[in-house]
């Protein structure tokens, strides 16, 4: 029996607008808003990327100014 995928509840991605680079920093939860440990949030076009810790928060350091969007496996 295969597990279900967690529900992305909460994603919140944070640049600094006037810097050169900033972090982009967030949580990941499920459908109870239960903080998701393990889970790879990665940048897409680029090399960056981390894993969530027990909270299900993450952050991304020396980030250069941009949009970007994340992949969450």
């Amino acid at each position: 029996m295969k597990a279900p995928i967690p529900t992305l509840l909460l994603f919140i991605l944070t640049q600094w607008a006037f810097s050169q680079s900033g972090s982009i920093t967030g949580t990941v939860t499920d459908n109870t808003k239960s903080p998701l440990f393990g889970v790879n949030v990665i940048l897409k076009s680029t090399q960056m990327g981390t894993q969530t810790n027990e909270e299900g928060t993450f952050q991304i350091s020396n980030v250069p100014n941009g949009t970007y969007t994340a992949s969450i496996s």
